[in-house]
């Protein structure tokens, strides 16, 4: 569901525009021509997802197609894209490429092998797998890391639900569906806001999302950062269940018409008695799904709480620290050509995943870019000398912005492929 409100513009995201951002490139036309059609993904009101090929490289890829809806303007139709442009996490879905063809829109990018991650849960339950609850905190916090990020830029997403939380490996093994921990990305922006700041913080006014996962105060015209913690309680709640924690049986006239239902509903609460699973960890679903929302925990805070910390990330490996580490420190001795090289070719591969790891463990605030101070650190910690440290983080500041964001880590990993 959706109706209008405030109109804005990718102009009004917070911060600098990111290094991929102008390395993301724009076209006119259809993307026929670069790409071969393979599989139909899923089809919704406004379009089609396909995985397709890309005819240069041979890489499976995704591509999204929109249809202008009616009321959509230019800038509306191309939002999401634009959005996705300016956002660099290892845990949110890259785009590539995108082409304007009169009243649609096509989106490449990257494509996710493991699918959904609610249908990999239930896979596992169909086959008697106990959900690990290790394997749950990676899903969690791992989305509450990029939406962190997502929330520092100004937006959003207002649409967090299982089919939007994707996996960009399968996680199977022997007949085990939880075998390797997973990389979760979040997807499909198609509907998320860019919020206008004032003294309440990030502000929304858009009716907007899946009813089954939206916060309450979204049905009353008003949404945050904090709604998107909701959501991701709901998500959560469905992993240990197998249920959505809230559910109404909708009517001829919409959901739309039941808003005072679902309102109800979500004051009440779920019923917790079916939520199997840790005392830790139901205590973060019941925080995630906590009524008033000045008293819910931002995505920030969710990431402190104690399952989320005791679950913790799957280490490096230390034969592929000591490769990375060694590929970042001679990233400083490269040409300006190779590092243009480099940065153009790990914004458009799709095998970059593997540097996540490294990256996620030197951020340590979980902001998403790695400042100058903390990357130093960071360096430091593993036995570099504070002078080369200091070196090493200016020569992987491409952009001048006192910090080293994803893909300018990402480029100088590349180097130890060599």
């Amino acid at each position: 569901m959706f109706k209008g409100a405030k109109k804005t513009t990718v102009n009004d995201m917070c911060g600098q525009p990111t290094l991929r951002s102008t390395l993301v490139t724009e076209h006119a036309g259809h993307a026929d021509s670069e790409f071969e059609d393979c599989e139909l993904l899923g089809q919704g009101a406004y379009g089609m997802v396909h995985k397709v090929q890309d005819k240069a490289t041979g890489q499976s890829k995704v591509l999204k197609s929109v249809v202008r809806p009616d009321g959509w303007d230019d800038e509306r139709l191309k939002l999401e894209a634009k959005i996705l442009q300016n956002l660099d996490h290892p845990h949110i879905l890259r785009i590539f490429s995108w082409y304007e063809d009169g009243d649609s829109i096509n989106i490449v990018m990257e494509h996710c092998d493991g699918g959904e991650l609610l249908k990999v849960v239930r896979e596992g339950r169909r086959q008697g797998d106990a959900l690990p609850e290790r394997w749950a905190a990676a899903s969690i916090r791992q989305s509450f890391q990029a939406l962190v990020y997502i929330h520092s830029k100004g937006v959003v997403h207002k649409d967090l639900k299982g089919q939007n939380l994707l996996l960009l490996h399968d996680t199977r093994e022997d007949g085990n569906v939880f075998a390797r921990l997973p990389h979760v990305v979040i997807c499909d922006l198609g509907i998320a806001e860019i919020c206008c700041r004032g003294i309440f913080g990030l502000r929304g006014s858009k009716v907007a999302g899946t009813p089954a996962t939206m916060a309450p105060e979204v049905w009353s015209g008003s949404c945050g950062p904090k709604s998107d913690v909701w959501s991701m309680g709901c998500v959560m709640f469905e992993m240990f269940t197998n249920r959505l924690p809230f559910e109404v049986r909708v009517n001829a006239e919409g959901a739309a018409k039941q808003q005072a239902k679902w309102v109800e509903l979500h004051s009440k609460g779920p019923n917790w008695n079916i939520l199997r699973c840790s005392q830790d960890a139901q205590s973060l679903c019941k925080q995630l799904l906590t009524f008033r929302e000045n008293a819910r925990p931002s995505a920030a805070e969710s990431l402190q709480h104690t399952w989320l910390k005791m679950n913790q990330a799957e280490e490096v490996t230390s034969e592929d620290f000591e490769k990375l580490c060694s590929a970042v420190l001679t990233w400083r001795d490269r040409s300006p050509c190779q590092r243009a090289f480099c940065l153009k070719v790990a914004a458009n591969c799709t095998c970059i995943d593997k540097f996540a790891k490294l990256f996620i463990k030197f951020d340590t605030d979980n902001s998403g870019v790695l400042d100058t101070p903390e990357l130093v650190s960071a360096l430091v910690s593993v036995g570099i000398s504070k002078e080369l440290a200091k070196k090493t983080a200016k020569a992987l500041d491409v952009n001048g912005d006192n910090s080293c964001e994803y893909l300018e880590f990402t480029a100088a990993c590349l180097l130890s492929m060599e």
